[in-house]
């Protein structure tokens, strides 16, 4: 028999383990690694024969890791992310700035080569934001979905179905611009809320006043949320409030969008754009 992997899932659909299993190992797992979630974000994993490694995110950009920490008291080690425009991990440094992994990331993710001046294995399993590689599928793991990194598609469906659009495996279209941690709807980061705002009327098509219509108003605070352009077009705004946590991608301080055309026939994409402040 070959080496067989199986997953373990919880009810949020967060993946809580996976072991392998060799041709003699029986019900023996010849591998495996645990994880812990904060929320729908990776916090801890426990790799067999290598122990817990607890990731460390930016506060303003919570899906792009900064650092991980390993082992605990006098052998406890630090480690640092050195991340692209995205969030996505270009070089890991040791504390005292030795390169221990430097990955040749492509656009869409796909990892075409691993260096390390330290001469020894590093394990770095984080990709695009929100990913991360299994190496004995070759897949990432994208919470909600898995995605082929090699053709820049998820390998299974839009879990809405053709309410999303015809192209049912699409990431993003420009991931250098867009993110999908979740594996759900494309996400998109800007400094503040004027600037997420402009991006989301851009994206949308909305960029003509005369087209566009005030269709919500924020009875607390009596301010417009939404905005409807031609064709279906949308942009929402999803302020703070109370009980938001902050460091959670799409609960986050956002503007959402819309673009032109009926999802079920393939004419529009969708976006959220968090931002950081008020």
């Amino acid at each position: 028999m070959n080496p067989e992997t199986r997953y373990r899932y919880d009810a949020l659909g967060r993946r809580v383990s996976k072991a392998t299993y060799g041709r003699h190992t029986g019900h023996t797992a010849r591998s495996r690694t645990d994880f812990v979630w904060e929320g729908f974000r990776l916090l801890q994993e426990n790799v067999q024969q290598q122990g817990w490694r607890t990731y460390l995110y930016d506060a303003e950009q919570p899906y792009t890791p900064v650092a991980s920490v390993t082992g605990k008291g006098e052998s406890r080690q630090v480690w640092y992310y050195h991340t692209d425009v995205t969030g996505t991990p270009q070089e890991v440094t040791a504390a005292d700035g030795t390169l221990v992994w430097a990955g040749y990331i492509r656009g869409f993710g796909e990892n075409a080569a691993d260096i390390s001046n330290s001469g020894a294995y590093f394990h770095q399993p984080l990709r695009l934001p929100g990913q991360y590689f299994d190496d004995e599928t070759g897949l990432h793991y994208n919470l909600f979905r898995y995605y082929a990194p090699e053709c820049g598609r998820f390998v299974s469906q839009d879990p809405i179905g053709l309410a999303g659009g015809l192209n049912l495996y699409q990431y993003a279209p420009n991931p250098i611009r867009w993110i999908d941690p979740l594996g759900l709807a494309i996400l998109e980061h800007q400094s503040n809320f004027d600037a997420a705002r402009r991006t989301g009327f851009e994206n949308a098509g909305m960029t003509n006043p005369e087209d566009v219509t005030f269709s919500k108003v924020d009875p607390k605070t009596g301010t417009v949320v939404e905005f409807k352009g031609p064709n279906g077009a949308k942009v929402a705004y999803d302020a703070p409030h109370a009980d938001m946590d902050v460091t959670a991608g799409h609960d986050k301080p956002h503007v959402g969008w819309q673009s032109a055309g009926k999802r079920g026939s393939g004419g529009a994409n969708r976006g959220n754009i968090t931002y950081d402040g008020p």
